[in-house]
C-alpha cells in the first residue's frame, strides 16, 4: 500500500514538473521577444543620437538604457537555467526512485532461494 501512494506522488510531482517545464519554455519565448523588441528600440533610439547635436552624451545614455534592460534579460534567464536544473534534478531524483521500488517490488516476488542442503 505504502508503494502505490509512492507511485502516486510521483507521478503527481512529474506532472508538475512538466506543467514548469511549459512554463519555462513560454518564459524564455517571452525573454527572447523582449530581446528582439529591446534590440529595435536600440537601434531607433541610436538613429535619433546621430540626429542630434550633442551625439556622444545621447549614445552613452540610450547604451546604458539598454545594458540595463539587457542585464534583467540576462538575469530572468539565469533564473530560468536555475529552475530547468532544479526540475532535470528532480526528474532524476524519480527516475531512481522509481528503479529502487521496481527493483524493491521484484525482489518481494521473487521465491526465496533455498539451498541444497550440503
Amino acid at each position: 500500500m505504502n508503494k502505490l501512494f509512492l507511485l502516486i506522488g510521483l507521478g503527481i510531482n512529474s506532472t508538475l514538473v512538466f506543467a514548469q517545464a511549459l512554463d519555462v519554455e513560454g518564459e524564455r519565448s517571452q525573454i527572447r521577444a523582449t530581446r528582439v523588441q529591446q534590440e529595435a528600440n536600440y537601434q531607433i533610439a541610436e538613429s535619433a543620437c546621430y540626429a542630434r547635436f550633442a551625439v556622444t552624451g545621447c549614445l552613452h545614455e540610450v547604451r546604458a538604457r539598454r545594458r540595463e534592460a539587457l542585464d534583467d534579460l540576462r538575469r530572468q534567464e539565469r533564473l530560468l537555467n536555475d529552475v530547468e536544473r532544479k526540475r532535470r534534478a528532480q526528474e532524476k531524483i524519480d527516475q531512481i526512485s522509481q528503479k529502487s521500488v521496481r527493483q524493491n517490488e521484484q525482489e518481494a516476488a521473487a521465491p526465496p532461494v533455498i539451498g541444497n542442503g550440503q
